[in-house]
């Protein structure tokens, strides 16, 4: 089986990996990439029985791919200003840098959106064990999903986030930061745990900019 995690960026996409990942694994071995390259990935991943691309963007073979059926998409989507305004928190961006990201994401899921199964991040973040069922019914169906919510919970990932380091075993070190190779979770994946303020982010015409 070969699914796409393809979330808007800040979403809990990467919560969607994880708990792909682990329930594929049940069934056999599963090679993950992050990027939206169809075909290198296929020829990456060798003998495993299944494939979890993770990226918030595309090739044409790719989205062709999921609109045919082929691959099987799942979609986290979050309010547009959250999003950005928690994009602008972690990586200390500009608007203008976010937005050129967001509209590559975008114009992505204007073509896959209606055949990817789409899971708001207001589930993931406030009732994670239903959006636990709702990727397994999407993916394997009566598959063992205990426990899976409460590994990946969010003070589960802050304390495994903020004891990481890049000389770790199995951390890899992108220069701009730094994540584990198995999980993709990134030195600062979580930022705070409760609702975000965006005021802090985004001025209030910043915030009708991006909702334009």
């Amino acid at each position: 089986m070969i699914v796409f995690i393809a979330g808007m960026q800040r979403s809990g996409s990467t919560f969607c990996f994880n708990i792909v990942r682990d329930i594929l694994e049940q069934s056999g071995v599963v090679h993950c990439v992050t990027g939206g390259d169809l075909a290198a990935a296929v020829e990456s991943a060798g003998y495993a029985r299944h494939l979890v691309l993770k990226a918030h963007s595309a090739t044409p073979e790719l989205i062709a791919a999921v609109r045919e059926g082929r691959v099987r998409s799942i979609v986290s989507l979050r309010a547009i200003d959250e999003a950005v305004a928690s994009r602008l928190e972690l990586w200390g961006m500009t608007l203008d840098n976010v937005l050129v990201q967001l509209r590559i994401w975008r114009d992505m899921y204007r073509q896959i959106g209606a055949m990817s199964m789409q899971l708001p991040f207001t589930t993931v973040d406030r009732n994670p064990d239903e959006a636990v069922r709702a990727i397994a019914a999407c993916v394997a169906p009566g598959a063992d999903t205990a426990g899976l919510a409460d590994r990946y919970a969010k003070a589960i990932v802050a304390a495994k986030v903020r004891d990481m380091t890049p000389d770790q075993p199995g951390v890899r070190d992108v220069g701009c930061s730094y994540y584990d190779e198995r999980t993709f979770l990134h030195r600062r994946h979580v930022l705070s745990d409760g609702p975000r303020d965006c005021s802090a982010q985004l001025s209030p015409a910043d915030r009708e900019r991006v909702r334009q």
